[in-house]
């Protein structure tokens, strides 16, 4: 009964819509647009109106009766014709609306089993400056965020997070765009060669950490250059960093890494004393030189973190090798003569990234990423002590691509909880919501998660039944009325009813099949209403705003 008052409605006003227009529009097609010049006893448009407004229904339905009947002065060939012309848009709009609409979900307004809904355009608009995240589908009008906090992103390999999202906001290519502070950790290094000459063009100091020259940067970075070493906290978080977390319930590997960051911030402290200070030396007194470091640790025996250190050095091989086998995973990095190279010197301070004019990218090649995560850690590490104990000018952001490869590192779960408060938003990307799981096991994926105050998803797989039902869920449940026709029995009238029942905003099928270029939207702030929003994906190879501010390769090509 719904659908067919809906669709009577609108074929009801689509007939009305032509009673009132359809004449005047024939005459103009078939006459032009200057009135002054149509023949004597046509009507004009203020005549017409002029009927409507009089009720002068008779004129109105004799006009078109003679055009029904191809007797009609006002027009060649009598008028059927172009009726037919004026007629043919309004019978497809009726049609499109009756047969592409699905009138079968009646919202109701009740909301009993949910009212969630998508963005209206009023909501878009006030997106108009910050961090863009796509195109508005209707306007075509970039979607920008103003955060203070953090941002999380989760889309399948080769779907579009550099060409949308990294390097659009990295080019500034409006005046409402972000034009802030950035650390990029760069997995392919295509992200600084795009955007990299444009920041300098921006008046910014860019530096890039390329440890393997992956992009041509040739800065390093000393983390003894201010090494504290009276600061022993440090120094037990940058052993924690430089090992990878334990992961399970394995009290073994617990135990080793707990000591091995003991004997860590022992060689440390030896290294600090010597000749040569930095992490090669401390990669040569634990590997090289285990006499030359007992004999430095017995100089600072009063330092209670020497005598544990040395403690550990002085027990029996079996106790001992296991924890000098765990340290090693820390250093092993070291044993390229370019990586020691890197961290043997300094070409610029953490601290110039407070200033709010100097980019830091870091290319980490792909190939490598397992090997060189100890020594990332500690980089993100230091960039987030750095951050707690300076004041940031403006707002920075810390662009994490495949967040994953750095394996678990529980200062980033710290991170995003802290640094939002301190001036600094991460915005980390994924693949899947279950590599974070993987990573860093439900909690702290509902962690990374619930910290965010966007999240965007796209290319949700089919592969994966479990993810699109969870993101289908997120989106919501709305309420719609549902008619029920009962069957009657014969010479009885059948029953019709109408009940309250929950549907999806967007079914799990949906969002597997849903557009390549189009991106969904979770907004979680306090300034922007909380409704999920459909965009289309900025992509920085075919948008005109792009066009001469941006450098690279284009991306190969499928088969």
């Amino acid at each position: 009964m719904l659908r067919n008052l809906q669709n009577g409605l609108v074929i009801g006003g689509t007939f009305v819509a032509l009673i009132l227009f359809g004449y005047p529009l024939a005459a103009t097609g078939q006459h032009g647009f200057n009135s002054a010049l149509w023949p004597t006893g046509v009507v004009h448009w203020w005549q017409w109106y002029g009927y409507v407004v009089s009720f002068n229904w008779p004129e109105i339905l004799d006009r078109y009766g003679q055009m029904l009947r191809n007797v009609s002065n006002d027009f060649a060939w009598g008028g059927r014709v172009i009726l037919g012309f004026t007629a043919a848009p309004f019978a497809i709009a009726a049609t499109w609306l009756i047969k592409g609409k699905d009138f079968g979900l009646v919202r109701d307004l009740s909301g009993v089993f949910g009212a969630a809904r998508w963005a209206n355009a009023a909501e878009l608009g006030l997106m108009k400056s910050g961090l863009e995240l796509g195109t508005d589908k209707s306007t075509g009008r970039a979607v920008r965020v103003s955060v203070e906090g953090n941002l999380l992103t989760i889309a399948a390999p080769r779907k579009g997070k550099s060409a949308g999202l990294l390097i659009p906001n990295l080019v500034y290519p409006e005046l409402d765009a972000w034009a802030g502070p950035a650390v990029v950790i760069d997995p392919k290094g295509a992200v600084f060669l795009s955007v990299s000459k444009r920041r300098r063009e921006l008046g910014r100091t860019v530096r890039c950490v390329d440890p393997v020259n992956l992009v041509g940067g040739t800065d390093c970075w000393n983390p003894f250059e201010h090494l504290d070493p009276n600061d022993i906290l440090y120094l037990q978080l940058t052993a924690q960093a430089l090992l990878p977390e334990s992961v399970g319930a394995n009290d073994n590997t617990g135990y080793f890494r707990s000591r091995a960051v003991d004997l860590l911030v022992g060689a440390m402290l030896v290294a600090h004393q010597s000749n040569e200070p930095g992490l090669p030396e401390v990669l040569r007194l634990l590997s090289e030189e285990p006499a030359i470091f007992v004999e430095g640790l017995n100089k600072l025996s009063s330092q209670p973190a020497a005598r544990i250190a040395l403690g550990i050095m002085m027990d029996d091989p079996k106790t001992r090798d296991p924890i000098k086998s765990t340290t090693a995973q820390a250093l092993s990095w070291l044993a390229d003569e370019r990586l020691r190279n890197l961290v043997s010197s300094s070409s610029f301070d953490l601290t110039d990234l407070m200033s709010g004019d100097v980019d830091l990218f870091i290319a980490v090649p792909t190939d490598y990423n397992e090997t060189l995560a100890p020594l990332f850690r500690w980089l993100l590490a230091d960039i987030f002590n750095t951050i707690r104990r300076n004041r940031l000018a403006e707002r920075l952001v810390i662009f994490v691509d495949e967040a994953a490869a750095l394996k678990r590192f529980d200062a980033i779960l710290k991170a995003s909880g802290e640094l939002p408060g301190y001036g600094a938003s991460l915005w980390t990307f994924w693949q899947t919501r279950q590599q974070m799981v993987d990573t860093y096991g439900e909690s702290g994926a509902a962690t990374l998660l619930g910290t965010a105050e966007i999240v965007t998803i796209s290319d949700v797989p089919a592969s994966d039944p479990d993810e699109s039902e969870r993101w289908s869920r997120a989106l919501g449940d709305f309420t719609v009325l549902v008619e029920t026709k009962t069957v009657a029995k014969k010479g009885d009238k059948p029953s019709i009813s109408t009940a309250s029942q929950a549907a999806r905003l967007m079914t799990k099928e949906e969002l597997t099949t849903n557009s390549e270029s189009e991106v969904i939207v979770f907004p979680n702030s306090r300034y922007y209403a909380r409704h999920p929003i459909r965009l289309r994906k900025t992509d920085v190879l075919t948008d005109k705003r792009f066009l001469g501010i941006i450098d690279g390769v284009k991306p190969v090509g499928r088969l």
